[in-house]
């Protein structure tokens, strides 16, 4: 049987072994900490800048999406953009042929660092709901039929839905297998003067 010293000199050991390992420890969580806000700050910055690609082809500052209609062919991983189309004033409505939709815990900062003013009177009560729900990790595809943000899982050729004033996709057309179907569709969906701008994405897929 060890003796009480033994036992001593092995928590000793354990301690110098703990105080040694434990500085990279912390800085490997720091280094990983600072990582995960960086990838944060991407994606929000990313949101922003397809806002801004939107609006450029347009040839549009941002109060023109107050009160508009806006479709979004390909939902992807979140619904940013979205998001930022929403706090403009705009209502909008995104689909996606699938449900790729994450709520890990970047995508959820990224939220609350995109629309920071949830607590505000000043934003429109059914937007406040809608950030609510984003920030507690609910899928947009439960969002209420009146909510300024909705999706719906469907593939663009087989969407029907309501006439809209502004139809827009970025980095999706070059997916899109029977292209004149997609097409059709976005005429359909157009209400009249309405606009569609669509940014195709070949450089990422060898057709460059």
């Amino acid at each position: 049987m060890a003796t009480w010293e033994q036992y001593w000199d092995l928590a000793g050991l354990l301690g110098r072994a703990v105080k040694r390992r434990l500085p990279g420890r912390l800085r490997s969580l720091r280094e990983k900490n600072r990582t995960s806000q960086t990838s944060v700050a991407v994606l929000a910055e990313g949101c922003h800048l397809y806002l801004q690609d939107y609006l450029a082809m347009l040839g549009c500052s941002p109060d023109f999406l107050r009160g508009k209609k806006i479709l979004e062919l390909g939902t992807g991983e979140h619904v940013g953009t979205p998001l930022l189309m929403a706090l403009c004033g705009a209502r909008v409505f995104t689909i996606d042929a699938y449900d790729t939709v994450k709520f890990d815990r970047e995508i959820m900062e990224m939220y609350r660092l995109l629309a920071p003013a949830a607590e505000s009177s000043s934003v429109d009560p059914g937007l406040q709901e809608v950030i609510e729900h984003l920030y507690a990790g609910r899928h947009p595809a439960e969002f209420s039929a009146d909510s300024p943000i909705q999706m719906q899982v469907v593939g663009a050729e087989d969407f029907q839905g309501e006439e809209f004033d502004l139809v827009v996709s970025r980095a999706v057309l070059e997916h899109v297998a029977d292209l004149e179907a997609v097409v059709a569709m976005i005429s359909r969906a157009l209400a009249p003067g309405g606009l569609t701008v669509h940014k195709v994405d070949f450089s990422s897929h060898d057709l460059v």
